[in-house]
């Protein structure tokens, strides 16, 4: 193993009476091994027992000729929970034992894991666009512990309520030789360039996942690595330290995986403590692509928004004018008219008194247009050359007859009305603008 591979192992017994960790490592062939870890439970001598029956099991049971790794590790899995079901029998005082367990299948390109219980595998991976190492578990956590950090992590429980629960350390899935409640087992993992794997017992818990980190990538290799780790849990001096065991291994040379999962009936196996669903489907990286190109769709969406409204807007100002126009050109039309009419008066000294507009009804010709009657008083002056049977006396003036005729549209009438309400309207349609438009530009001409 040692010539493919930099591995370092190591177990202390913390503050027990007895050791319950159990470990073997296992070259397979020239470019794989097998990493067996696990945790006995079950009191003085019970915990042994049940670890290394299910270690030496489970190492005898693999099938490393089969080319499906998962299904290779699943069946020694179960050889090694019956195994421990037989050994209790045999021994009826220990039928209390179990045990947590880490398999990891390993080589030079990728790697598979089956795990049970409580006892972590972590991954050191640098993050290529940080510049920097990143530590993460990989396996999942059968335990009330696991339970409690994913609720710390959902935002239900406060950090010292995960940390301080007296029943964090009960696990809700073991290997005891009954049925397993719980089974975790991986699909193929590719190696990249970097990688460091730990598999551990949950001693060495006592400290942070970032001081492991540090640990690590300072040590010259993985066996100083292992021994400077456990250094500092017995440095923490933490009241009844538990045993503690770890391998921290990673390939001399790393090859690059082209090889796909075998499929088979296991890739139905689903865990009764399952991974929240978004983090089974999405990984963090394609999380932040798919949120930079939602915030990307929902900017231009609000950009064409306000586009619009300024277009709207742009729009009313211009219909606010243009009304103006239409309600004047009759007025226009009227003023033009009368002062032709004023022109005719052929005496400077003769003053206009006042105009009068007098509204006709609309006729039922076919252009039903409607009429402006114009009446213009003057004063009355005895050299005035207008036809007498035209004057109508007054106090103080005369009024000349109907002088002037200004017509005007139906259309021209009920226009500034249309473009009232059409300045109503939340949303301006560009079909029934341009036919303003092109009204306004009638009357205009």
């Amino acid at each position: 193993m040692e010539d493919f591979f930099n591995i370092g192992t190591l177990s202390i017994q913390g503050d027990r009476d007895y050791q319950d960790d159990y470990f073997e490592t296992k070259k397979l062939d020239n470019k794989s091994s097998l990493l067996i870890l696990a945790d006995g439970m079950g009191g003085y001598a019970g915990g042994r027992v049940a670890s290394e029956t299910v270690v030496d099991s489970f190492n005898a049971n693999f099938d490393k000729s089969n080319p499906n790794i998962k299904e290779a590790l699943n069946n020694a899995l179960i050889k090694a929970n019956e195994t421990l079901a037989t050994e209790k029998k045999n021994q009826p005082k220990l039928n209390q034992m179990g045990t947590t367990l880490i398999a990891v299948y390993i080589t030079q390109s990728f790697m598979q894991w089956v795990s049970v219980g409580d006892s972590p595998l972590w991954i050191l991976r640098r993050d290529r666009r940080l510049h920097q190492y990143k530590i993460e578990r990989i396996n999942k956590n059968h335990s009330i512990a696991g339970l409690l950090e994913l609720q710390y992590q959902h935002g239900e429980i406060t950090k010292e309520e995960r940390d301080t629960s007296p029943n964090r350390h009960m696990l809700t899935s073991a290997i005891t030789g009954d049925e397993l409640k719980s089974i975790d087992l991986s699909k193929r993992v590719s190696i990249e360039e970097g990688d460091i794997f730990i598999l551990a017992t949950d001693g060495v818990e006592t400290l942070e996942e970032s001081e492991i980190k540090e640990i690590v990538l300072k040590s010259k290799d993985n066996a100083e690595a292992t021994k400077d780790i456990l250094d500092a849990v017995v440095a923490k001096k933490s009241d009844n330290q538990d045993n503690s065991t770890i391998i921290v291994v990673s390939p001399k040379e790393v090859l690059k995986d082209v090889s796909n999962d075998i499929p088979n009936s296991m890739d139905n196996q689903t865990d009764k403590n399952p991974k929240p669903f978004y983090s089974q489907i999405l990984s963090l990286d394609k999380m932040m692509y798919l949120g930079y190109f939602i915030v990307v769709i929902l900017s231009f969406i609000l950009i064409n928004e306000l586009m619009d409204d300024s277009d709207n807007r742009v729009k009313k100002e211009k219909l606010k004018e243009d009304k103006q126009i239409v309600v004047q050109t009759p007025q226009k039309k009227i003023d033009t008219n009368i002062s032709k009419i004023q022109t005719q008066v052929k005496h400077k000294e003769t003053d206009v008194i006042k105009v009068n507009t007098i509204d006709t009804n609309i006729t039922k010709d076919e252009n039903e247009t409607s009429s402006k009657k114009i009446e213009i008083e003057v004063k009355e002056d005895n050299t005035t050359t207008l036809d007498s049977s035209k004057k109508k006396s007054t106090q103080n003036s005369i009024v000349v007859g109907v002088v002037g005729m200004v017509k005007i549209t139906k259309e021209e009438f009920h226009r500034p009305s249309r473009i009232s309400k059409y300045l109503d309207e939340d949303e301006l349609d560009d079909k029934v603008y341009d036919e303003y438009t092109e009204d306004l530009n009638k009357i205009k001409n």
